[in-house]
């Protein structure tokens, strides 16, 4: 409406909270705390991945399974344990970024990007290990798979939206 941004809720009446460069700079707040909401549930996911694929190492090699002390296995803990510290840094990054007042939406959407790929690869190899070892965790790496495949479509879809939306409004601006 004109130069503000408005959303309505199933006829619910709208309150107009800011509007023209304020309004766009709001946006850009809540994209970036969405963003930062999302890297964090996938390196919580990454994490829980990292703990799954240990926990079945560990039981693997108390039960005695030969395979456990097999290079494979400990290169995909390996490989997990190493996506988790990256993606870590990662995010400090982008914080440290923050700190010092730099611009950061284009680095924080390649950090989306990146740690859910990351996160998807971590499932698959958790869901590997447990089906070695420990059978009674595989439903749950199942289920971290579908979640991070999740989080990875929803957020390449949100950045789209994101994309769209940001540039549709900036346009609606420079009209007014």
């Amino acid at each position: 409406m004109g130069d503000a941004f408005v959303a309505t809720f199933e006829g619910a009446q709208a309150r107009v909270l800011t509007e023209g460069d304020e309004a766009l700079k709001q946006w850009d707040t809540a994209v970036q705390w969405e963003r930062l909401a999302l890297i964090g549930l996938t390196a919580g996911l990454i994490d829980r991945t990292w703990r799954i694929a240990l926990d079945a190492l560990c039981e693997g090699k108390r039960q005695g399974h030969f395979l456990a002390d097999e290079q494979v296995a400990q290169f995909q803990l390996a490989d997990n344990d190493i996506e988790r510290i990256s993606a870590e840094h990662l995010v400090l990054d982008v914080a440290i970024d923050v700190e010092h007042g730099k611009r950061v939406e284009d680095k924080l959407a390649l950090v989306r990007y990146f740690t859910s790929k990351q996160a998807e690869a971590c499932a698959g190899r958790a869901l590997h290990l447990a089906q070695l070892f420990t059978p009674r965790m595989v439903p749950i790496a199942r289920w971290l798979i579908q979640r991070a495949h999740h989080l990875s479509v929803f957020g390449m879809a949100r950045e789209h939206e994101v994309r769209i939306a940001t540039a549709g409004l900036a346009a609606g601006m420079s009209l007014a």
